[in-house]
């Protein structure tokens, strides 16, 4: 077995894997400030609780898009397992083409939502991701990363709001019945989540127009991320795929590593 680490800006969310089958998932606050030993002892409680213990594992792999918790989680799964995980990297063995101008720019989850789509998919497709930004990777349907979209996500896209309008109060993140908001918080709400589902769908349409052009693969459309269960109602149709990014870390560690024999 291995552990796959995804450590995003809002969540690290891990998942323990089975020649590629997740078994169990685990969702923690990211606290940049948190200490290894703080975060050591977080996990080894989940893994206990899920019924796991450190010496059932073999490997572990690491993405993160915050380059502090990265060298926290890096001395964590050395201490946790005895061996240094795996790092998502745009030169490993993916199974797809980094084809953008800087592919040692492109964010490791990003690189992993892109591989674990495209190697079940084995089409033209997008990737939305909705969580603390809002992107979407297109790979073709030969396998090439063309590079995608980066907004800001529906939450900090509320916090905004909330922060620089002094009349406007905080709301409930929750999708109203109708778009034309009868009240100030229905209002703000619809603003919210139908303009970005709006900027979306309308980011879709220009991807496909892109892609269309030199190709005539129509794109699937596969939805992840903690916020997108809230936009579905409103979005066009798509796949939703839960933990996503994990099955990417944990398609790209099958491909890299042999995993050695349980201790």
């Amino acid at each position: 077995m291995i552990l796959a680490f995804d450590i995003g800006n809002s969540n690290v969310v891990m998942g323990a894997f089975d020649s590629g089958r997740l078994l169990h998932s685990w969702r923690l606050h990211s606290d940049s400030d948190g200490s290894l030993d703080e975060y050591l002892m977080r996990v080894r409680n989940l893994l206990a609780a899920g019924g796991f213990h450190p010496g059932q594992f073999q490997g572990a792999v690491q993405g993160s898009v915050v380059p502090k918790l990265s060298l926290v989680f890096e001395g964590l799964i050395q201490q946790l397992i005895g061996r240094a995980p795996l790092i998502v990297r745009h030169d490993l063995d993916l199974g797809i083409r980094i084809a953008t101008d800087a592919p040692e720019q492109v964010g490791q989850d990003r690189i992993a939502n892109a591989v674990a789509a495209y190697l079940e998919y084995g089409t033209a497709l997008v990737v939305i991701d909705c969580g603390t930004a809002t992107k979407l990777e297109v790979v073709t349907e030969d396998g090439d990363f063309l590079g995608g979209i980066i907004c800001p996500g529906l939450g900090i896209s509320a916090e905004a709001l909330f922060s620089r309008a002094a009349q406007l109060h905080q709301v409930n993140l929750e999708l109203p019945e109708k778009v034309i908001g009868r009240n100030t918080a229905a209002s703000i709400q619809s603003g919210l989540f139908h303009g970005h589902a709006a900027m979306i769908t309308a980011l879709l349409d220009r991807i496909r127009e892109e892609l269309l052009a030199t190709s005539s693969s129509e794109p699937k459309i596969i939805a992840t991320g903690g916020l997108i269960t809230r936009l579905i109602p409103v979005l066009p149709k798509l796949i939703h795929r839960d933990d996503l990014t994990l099955h990417g870390l944990s398609r790209i560690h099958l491909r890299n590593v042999k995993s050695p024999k349980a201790d």
